[in-house]
This record gives structure tokens, sequence and C-alpha cells, in this order.
């Protein structure tokens, strides 16, 4: 999950190098899309209060920020929030479950979406699919090849849904009431390793969200 930086910092008066292309730099964001955007959540959540464990230092190394959040261009980015990533009946749990247990990953990810919603703060979500033709790749990373090999995040088809509610590739149940809101953005699905390649970027963009 992410959240986008603005390609220009208008509020403290930086702006991007021109050597940093538009596209380019729209990809970077892409991929640090859950900061700052779980940063403004956070802060205007009532849900989880914040503790001393994750209080800013006496003296820090680095000065603080003069970024001001515009909330109207912001957004919570969710990026695979599915059964086979994040419950135990999912194929990767063997891999992932104990890290996803540890960090308490779903529930956070839950206060995470209530309080964008209740922010008002745009929320678009990136699943990751594979359909049949998928497994004719000639080529594979080793993640990819323990993803086939598993049948993580499988559909029988990119133009039908038979199988796929409460499979691994289905979003989890405790998030639907707030993906399937007709509010929330579903992007098209990615690949590994994640959403570079997909609509995500431009469905933000065409909701000016930067």
């Amino acid at each position: 999950m992410s959240c986008f930086c603005q390609h220009r910092a208008h509020e403290s008066g930086h702006t991007v190098p021109d050597s940093a292309s538009r596209r380019n730099f729209l990809t970077a964001g892409a991929a640090i899309a859950g900061v700052v955007a779980s940063g403004a959540v956070a802060a205007a959540s009532t849900a989880a209060p914040v503790t001393d464990k994750y209080a800013d230092p006496a003296q820090p190394m680095l000065p603080a920020s003069d970024m001001k959040l515009d909330l109207a261009r912001t957004a919570l980015v969710v990026v695979d929030p599915q059964v086979d990533f994040l419950s135990p009946k999912g194929v990767a749990w063997g891999t992932v479950g104990e890290s996803v247990t540890q960090h308490d990953t779903v529930a956070n990810l839950g206060r995470l979406f209530t309080a964008a919603k209740d922010a008002g703060i745009t929320v678009a979500v990136s699943p990751h699919y594979y359909y049949p033709t998928d497994k004719g790749w000639k080529f594979e990373g080793a993640l990819e090849k323990l993803m086939h090999k598993i049948g993580m995040f499988n559909r029988r088809s990119p133009y039908s849904m038979e199988g796929y509610e409460n499979s691994g590739a289905d979003f989890m149940p405790q998030y639907k009431q707030h993906i399937l809101d007709n509010k929330t953005i579903i992007a098209s699905p990615h690949k590994v390793y994640g959403p570079e390649h997909n609509d995500l970027v431009l469905q933000l963009r065409k909701n000016r969200i930067d």
C-alpha cells in the first residue's frame, strides 16, 4: 500500500528536477504510494492512538518537513488485499503468514481503509491475477515460479468470474465493504512485481491524485 507524493510540492517551494521525466516520476510515485497517505490517514483517524513507539525522536538527524498534505490530491493505494496473500486459507500463507501475523497486517489495513473513507481520501486497489495464459511464460523469476507453482492469485479466465468469489484471488472478506462500494478505484490486474504496468497511475492522474 502506498500514497503519492506531489510532482510539484508547491507548498514547500520545491519542484521536481527537469531531468526527471513525468512518466518516471509518476512511476516512482506509485512505488512509494503508501507512506504519506498512511500518515495522513493515521492523523485523520481516532481509531488507533499514536503510541511512544512511533513518536518523533528527541533529537532528529533530519530537519522537520514543511510539506502540507492536500487530502484532495492524496490517495491510499492498497496492493494485493487478497486471500492468497493475507489469509491462513491462502496458498502463500506458509511463506508470508508469520510476517503478516507479526505485523498485524490484516487489522492495520482495515484501519487504513476505514480511516481513509472517514477522511474522504481517495482509495485505490491494485489486484494481482494470473490467468491460464500466464502459465505459458517462456521464462520466470524465482518468485514468479513459486506463485505459478502454488497457484497464487489464479483466475480461470480474464472474461469470467466463475469460481472467483471466496477464492484465493478474491479480496479479503473484511475489506469488501470498503472496496466494493462503487467509490474505490479498482485498477486493472498487475503481475509480478507490482502495479507499474497496469492502469493505476492513469486512474490516479485522471483523478488529479499526485
